[in-house]
């Protein structure tokens, strides 16, 4: 049987509301049934894998979220580069084993998948 790919695109700063929150949840949720999964930040979603401290109780620190995806079995962490570089973070500051990819690589990496969803 087919094993579906997921891709998981987040494209919203994780202290815009609650959407980048739910989107990992639905990420961990994903998870239990062993699909093959893609995380791909982007535009502002890229802020996600900052590790931030914040006292506003709907905007909780997603990087401590994503820093258990390998127990997860989740592996696969993409981020586009020129979203970085248009917000200035420097790829050393981040803890997460992520593989970069250019601009013009997402459609075939979203090509990819079975399913994308977007946050």
């Amino acid at each position: 049987m087919h094993k579906k790919h997921l891709g998981f695109v987040f494209r919203s700063s994780p202290y815009a509301g609650l959407n980048a929150r739910e989107g990992i949840e639905a990420l961990f949720a994903s998870a239990v049934f062993d699909p093959k999964l893609s995380v791909i930040f982007r535009d502002d979603g890229v802020f996600q894998l900052l590790n931030v401290n914040t006292n506003n109780e709907h905007t909780k620190n997603t990087s401590k979220m994503l820093a258990s995806l390998p127990l997860y079995g989740i592996d696969e962490l993409l981020a586009e580069k020129e979203s970085l570089a248009a917000r200035k973070i420097d790829i050393s500051s981040i803890k997460l084993p992520l593989k970069l990819f250019d601009r013009s690589e997402f459609h075939r990496i979203a090509g990819n998948c079975d399913h994308i969803l977007s946050f």
